[in-house]
């Protein structure tokens, strides 16, 4: 079950959710139409396979928290010791929590993690994985790289590359395993000393955030899919 809502959730969150949205969230109406979303691709999932229909309490308390700590985080992230990344990880991990927390109360903890309790839960692995490596990650080191959003001009393209850069490395990661470091390694270097621009995602750190977060991520998933 979790990885079927984990997918809806950071489909919502980092697919689903452009910039405009994200400074609409000071308003309660941008907060709301968020929530919509988060709930509409729950309920997508629920469609696609209706034996998850019986989840529908616990998917409308997961859509109430997540509209709380959205809230929390746009008036109260600031607050927080530390740079904007710090706030960025403490919203993340606060809607892992109550997936685990609400989807763990409607089963054992077998049943949370099971990829065979419904169909789509490998696809879905997949799929969260494909956002974490190409969404989550490159908006999450400009955060944490670029913290006064100083070169928001240069973003938009050095995202675009950044995806392109991850989904090569998930991929290769996906289907050679263990040999995806060594044929990524030349590709990283040439990258290195020929950044497509002054932003940090295209820089070193940026760079070897992306490739050695997909990689990472794509080792993961074949450990749980075997």
């Amino acid at each position: 079950m979790f990885f079927v809502f984990f997918f809806a959730h950071l489909l919502a969150d980092f697919v689903l959710q452009p910039l405009r949205l994200v400074r609409r969230k000071t308003q309660w109406d941008g907060l709301f139409l968020h929530a919509a979303i988060v709930l509409a691709c729950m309920l997508l999932l629920i469609l696609l396979d209706p034996a998850l229909g019986a989840l529908w309490p616990h998917i409308l308390l997961i859509t109430a928290i997540h509209l709380l700590i959205d809230r929390g985080k746009v008036h109260y992230g600031n607050r927080l010791p530390g740079p904007p990344i710090v706030a960025f990880l403490a919203d993340q991990f606060a809607h892992v929590i109550t997936l685990l927390l609400v989807l763990g109360a409607a089963g054992s903890a077998q049943q949370l993690f099971a990829l065979d309790g419904s169909w789509l839960a490998p696809a879905t692995l997949v799929g969260a994985a494909l956002i974490i490596a190409l969404f989550a990650v490159p908006i999450g080191s400009i955060v944490w790289l670029d913290p006064r959003f100083e070169r928001t001009a240069l973003a938009g393209m050095a995202r675009i590359r950044s995806m392109l850069v991850g989904s090569v490395a998930l991929m290769l990661t996906l289907v050679s395993s263990g040999m995806a470091l060594p044929l990524l390694l030349p590709v990283a270097a040439v990258l290195i000393r020929r950044p497509g621009s002054p932003h940090p995602l295209d820089g070193p750190v940026g760079l070897s955030t992306v490739l050695g977060s997909a990689v990472m991520i794509g080792g993961l998933v074949q450990l749980l899919l075997r």
